[in-house]
């Protein structure tokens, strides 16, 4: 538990910084961002032209929504997916993994993050 004192040592020595570095602390980059799932229809016919037109009306970020563990986004390897995003001045700082808590055909669903996942950009197995 934190004691008081602490609490206001480690506030005061943060504003101190603040104070002294402001530049440090400051963020100066907007990220108007969209969720893939929202337009998942039109990702599944054509993401790359879906992208490029999110990113025309103002979008620079995107949290991608279908990887299940099959090694592909929207159809694309991630380094093809990485220079689609690229391309059009996207980044996707994160997105939606299968857990794989769900059960298909009473077993586990496999390239899940708890049945045998390997992350897109490693060749390794999750360790069990």
């Amino acid at each position: 538990m934190i004691s008081r004192r602490n609490f206001l040592s480690s506030a005061a020595l943060l504003s101190a910084g603040v104070l002294m570095a402001p530049s440090a602390f400051a963020y100066n980059k907007r990220y108007i961002g969209l969720q893939l799932y929202t337009v998942r229809e039109a990702m599944a016919k054509d993401p790359a032209g879906t992208l490029a037109q999110l990113a025309k009306i103002g979008y620079n970020s995107v949290e991608g929504a279908t990887y299940t563990g099959t090694q592909m986004f929207y159809g694309m390897t991630p380094k093809a997916f990485a220079a689609v995003l690229k391309q059009n001045g996207l980044i996707m700082p994160s997105a939606h993994y299968m857990l794989g808590e769900a059960q298909m055909n009473g077993a586990p669903t496999k390239g899940t993050i708890l049945h045998e996942w390997t992350a897109p950009w490693t060749t390794r197995p999750r360790p069990a």
